[in-house]
C-alpha cells in the first residue's frame, strides 16, 4: 500500500505498507546446527528445563551428525513499513532574488519498521537485524 499526501501547498509526504502474512519458516539459531558453537547462540532462547518444560527449540550442538534432521518452525508473518518520505518545496517568490528557479528539500526513512507479533528473531525477511537509512535530499533548477 502506497500514499501520497500534498499539503499546504508545499509540503509533501508518503509512506510505502507491505505484509507477508500466513508464512512459517525454519529458524537456524533455533536448530543449533554445524554453524553456531556449541552453547552458545546469537539470540536469548527459553531451552527447555525442569522449570521451564517447552519443546518449541532444539537442545544445543544438536545437529543432523547427531541424529537431529528436524527444524523448529516459526511464525514469519509481519507488516513493515518500508520507506516514509517528506518534502518541503521552497516557495518561488522566496527564490526570485536568487538563480535558482526551484528548490525541493526532502527527507527519507528506509526499513522504517515492522511489526512482527510472533516472530523474535531479527527482520522476518531475512533473519538479521535490518538497517534503518537517513537520507537527506536538495532538487534545484538553476
Amino acid at each position: 500500500m502506497s500514499n501520497n499526501f500534498y499539503f499546504y501547498n508545499n509540503f509533501e509526504a508518503s509512506f510505502i505498507l507491505y505484509s507477508l502474512w500466513g508464512q512459517k519458516a525454519p529458524v537456524e539459531a533455533a536448530k543449533h546446527d554445524g554453524k553456531t558453537r556449541d552453547r552458545y547462540n546469537d539470540w536469548d532462547i527459553p531451552y527447555w528445563t525442569p522449570n521451564n518444560q517447552i519443546d518449541d527449540f532444539c537442545r544445543l550442538a544438536s545437529s543432523p551428525s547427531q541424529g537431529v534432521a528436524y527444524n523448529s518452525w516459526f511464525d514469519r508473518s509481519y507488516i513493515r513499513l518500508e520507506n516514509i518520505a517528506v518534502s518541503y518545496r521552497i516557495p518561488a517568490n522566496l527564490l526570485k532574488k536568487t538563480s535558482i528557479s526551484n528548490l525541493k528539500i526532502s527527507f527519507n526513512i528506509r526499513n522504517a519498521g515492522f511489526w512482527a507479533p510472533k516472530w523474535e528473531f531479527g527482520d522476518p525477511e531475512d533473519e538479521i537485524l535490518a538497517q534503518r537509512i537517513y537520507s537527506f535530499g536538495l532538487n534545484l533548477t538553476l
